[in-house]
């Protein structure tokens, strides 16, 4: 989840006296293709990298986020020859807001995206984690399913949400600085490189006639949740779960998850990461998920339900 607004740096510039790494501006010097499509009457924007016709990923943000999350990502996947897409969900970033939001719509715009290639790896953070899940269990054709810090708890009414809701009704701000300082990231990002959250963040606002707003359709919060007791087995694809070594699923949990959909074994534990893996550590994520696509690349069609060992 985050609530972002911040300037973009220049490339090859620096944040806080501090340079920019190189392989952070070359990423962004990969300018994606930002495409449409129409599920169940409203538009869905999503990002495009790299050549068609190469083994496709897709990535899916969560709460609050947009496909931008994934912009200094998604390049280096390319380069290690894949073809990536990353959809705003309804009510997200470019994409439409909707009467009411919940994860089966959001699924349903995922499936979509997914049908637009031919069996993707589904790559989905936090709330991007569960509409994956939910895509997966539908029986999307999937090379493999990746999960990343997707929250679920023993009840779906257990779901601890975070301490700051927005109203219903989305906030404005006088000019771009102002709501450049109101940025926060839910739960608070610990590790997370200052030059990664300013270009996240340069997507997350835009201009109104009334003023400066969120890119989020503030009513989004009230979507349903997940507990352990809706999961179901996913058995057309292989499964992973990867945590934060601080974030919001902890090893019981991720544990949980993982024996009820039926691929039991432990998750991939990012360190030094909170919730916000893409933004905490963009190239350990990329390393987890490159791992996977190589080691599903040649999986059958349909795959079995298979345990994964701990990537290094």
């Amino acid at each position: 989840m985050g609530l972002l607004g911040v300037s973009r740096p220049a490339a090859g510039g620096t944040t806080s006296g501090r340079p920019v790494p190189d392989w952070f501006v070359d990423a962004l010097a990969d300018v994606p293709q930002h495409r449409t499509l129409t599920v169940a009457g409203h538009r869905v924007a999503y990002r495009a990298w790299g050549e068609p016709g190469d083994p496709a990923i897709v990535l899916v943000h969560g709460a609050a986020a947009h496909s931008g999350w994934w912009d200094h990502v998604a390049p280096l996947l390319v380069r290690a020859g894949h073809h990536v897409l990353a959809p705003d969900l309804g009510g997200h970033g470019d994409s439409d807001r909707l009467p009411a939001y919940g994860l089966s719509a959001w699924s349903e715009e995922v499936a979509a995206v997914v049908a637009t290639v031919d069996r993707p790896l589904l790559v989905g953070h936090s709330l991007g984690g569960l509409v994956a899940y939910l895509v997966a269990e539908s029986g999307a054709d999937l090379r493999g399913l990746l999960v990343v810090d997707a929250e679920v708890p023993e009840k779906a009414e257990e779901f601890t949400p975070p301490d700051w809701r927005p109203p219903r009704q989305a906030r404005t701000y006088p000019d771009e600085q102002t709501i450049v300082g109101r940025f926060r990231t839910l739960p608070r990002a610990s590790t997370s490189a200052e030059h990664v959250v300013r270009h996240v963040a340069h997507g997350s606002v835009v201009e109104t006639p009334d003023g400066w707003t969120w890119k989020f359709d503030p009513r989004f919060f009230e979507h349903d949740r997940i507990g352990l007791d809706d999961l179901r087995p996913v058995d057309g694809c292989p499964v992973r779960l990867v945590r934060g070594a601080d974030g919001l699923v902890d090893d019981l949990m991720a544990s949980r998850v993982a024996e009820r959909l039926g691929h039991p074994g432990p998750p991939v534990t990012i360190p030094d990461s909170g919730h916000h893996v893409p933004l905490d550590q963009p190239l350990a994520l990329v390393e987890v998920v490159l791992d996977a696509a190589t080691r599903w690349a040649s999986a059958p069609h349909p795959a079995r339900p298979a345990t994964l060992e701990e990537a290094p």
